[in-house]
């Protein structure tokens, strides 16, 4: 993550959210520098698929069929888009070629020339080995307690299904990976999470609530920004099941002070919400 800047956390419906494309008006195609975790953070999905055709579909842009591999985060799609015009950071994409593909949104998924990797070269090596790295399945943890440090903690901003719902005071990020506590389903999100404490399980499953609580004026604050927060984690094996499933592969969730943390966006995506990080510089 980037330090010492906020973040937006927001919650999107998989279906009826169109999302329209703004050709940039540049003459020439240009980024700033990016890191891969920030490159992963702000994909929709990442995935490798073999382009099977290709075809105009707008006055500027066209559309690659695409037949999906290896998923690394989020839904592989059957398409992808992009510009025709190199300046506006169109991908030079070819039938029958492989690539590493950094898509942004979810109806209509875009890629640009950066998000866009031909399968086989250093580049595409290199970010598959780190993506293998960093997705790969964590097995529970035995039982014991140790210290770990919350980055960011409390400076997340969250949305949800576009309204604001201020910054989670108790939610931050560990091991790449956001982290809010049990309560935050109930407080922030039309869902419950109950504590069964005979099977050691954390239940999610959706409610019947129609209206939001009214955020105190402190939940809209900017937060101060300071340095990781050391704090004590008891891992007891705790058991996450979202709406009956019980979830098989996960980051831990553990116990601290009076709170149980879990792990947002697999849960997220199992209650058919997509979770996108926003950079908000």
């Amino acid at each position: 993550m980037k330090g010492g800047i906020h973040g937006l956390l927001c919650f999107v419906w998989l279906l009826g959210l169109f999302i329209g494309f703004v050709t940039p008006t540049a003459y020439a195609c240009s980024r700033g520098p990016t890191t891969f975790e920030e490159d992963f953070l702000e994909a929709s999905a990442i995935f490798t698929a073999k382009v099977t055709s290709v075809d105009a579909v707008y006055p500027s842009q066209k559309a690659a069929v695409v037949e999906p591999d290896t998923v690394f985060k989020g839904r592989s799609p059957a398409f992808v888009l992009t510009n025709d015009d190199s300046d506006q950071c169109g991908a030079g994409i070819e039938v029958g070629k492989t690539y590493l593909f950094y898509t942004h949104g979810w109806d209509l998924p875009y890629v640009s020339v950066f998000d866009t990797h031909l399968s086989g070269t250093e580049r595409a090596e290199e970010l598959t080995h780190w993506l293998s790295d960093r997705t790969e399945k964590q097995q529970p943890l035995p039982p014991h307690t140790e210290t770990i440090f919350a980055h960011r903690q409390g400076e997340i901003r969250v949305f949800f299904e576009h309204h604001d719902r201020g910054y989670s005071k108790k939610s931050f990020i560990m091991n790449n990976s956001i982290y809010v506590p049990r309560s935050f389903f109930n407080d922030t999100l039309w869902h419950s999470a109950d504590w069964n404490e005979d099977k050691n399980e954390i239940v999610i499953d959706t409610t019947n609530r129609l209206e939001f609580e009214e955020l105190d004026s402190d939940d809209l604050l900017a937060p101060h920004k300071g340095a990781p927060n050391e704090i004590s984690a008891a891992y007891k094996d705790i058991k996450i099941k979202v709406k009956n499933e019980t979830l098989q592969e996960h980051p831990e969730a553990f116990v601290s002070g009076d709170e149980i943390f879990v792990p947002l966006r697999i849960i997220a995506e199992k209650l058919g919400f997509e979770i996108e990080w926003i950079d908000s510089r």
